[in-house]
């Protein structure tokens, strides 16, 4: 009883809390111009599925464009077969190159004699360089969509992680799984 009695009184105490207002406020000095209210924060628009496909064939109609403008050799206004032929190996390889940008970034940051091997040297400063491009990273700071970050906590996007890194070599034996703790 006294439980039941206690759990009524503290639901009433947390309901006048909830219900009290403040009293209104008073009437600025006839002499002192009103204050402009704290605007709030602008409502998020809503895009509509048809202004995304607006947006994105707009996007691919200068993309479409500014290619056929780099790989129209004969600038005759059509993309012949070779032309279209180099443009395809172009993407190919622009393809292949992405997962290493990051990675370039940095090898270009720490590789200061350029030869694509890194030292000790030169590995004591890749924290920092990663810091440097990706403000955040390193102990402690975990930036965006790295493990222990965001909804997904340490659970990994892929098989092999965050980092899904080059695809094995072929006829080598795929690497071990990682120990589960």
């Amino acid at each position: 009883m006294k439980k039941l009695l206690v759990l009524a009184l503290g639901l009433t105490l947390a309901c006048t809390c909830l219900y009290a207002q403040d009293a209104p406020p008073a009437e600025p000095p006839a002499d002192e111009a009103p204050k402009a209210d704290v605007a709030a924060p602008p409502a998020r628009r809503q895009i509509t599925p048809e202004q995304i496909q607006e947006r994105q064939t707009r996007r691919l109609r200068e993309a479409a464009a500014e290619l056929k403008a780099m790989y129209d050799a004969n600038q005759d206004g059509v993309i012949d077969p070779q032309e279209r032929a180099k443009l395809d190996a172009d993407l190919d390889t622009a393809q292949r190159l992405q997962r290493y940008l990051l990675l370039g970034q940095v090898l270009n940051e720490v590789d200061t004699d350029r030869n694509l091997e890194i030292s000790d040297e030169e590995s004591a400063k890749i924290l920092e360089a990663m810091r440097k491009l990706r403000p955040g990273m390193g102990p402690g700071g975990r930036g965006p969509g790295m493990p222990g970050n965001g909804p997904r906590g340490n659970r990994p996007n892929g098989p092999r992680g965050n980092r899904q890194g080059p695809p094995p070599l072929q006829g080598a034996e795929p690497p071990a799984p990682p120990a589960e703790d």
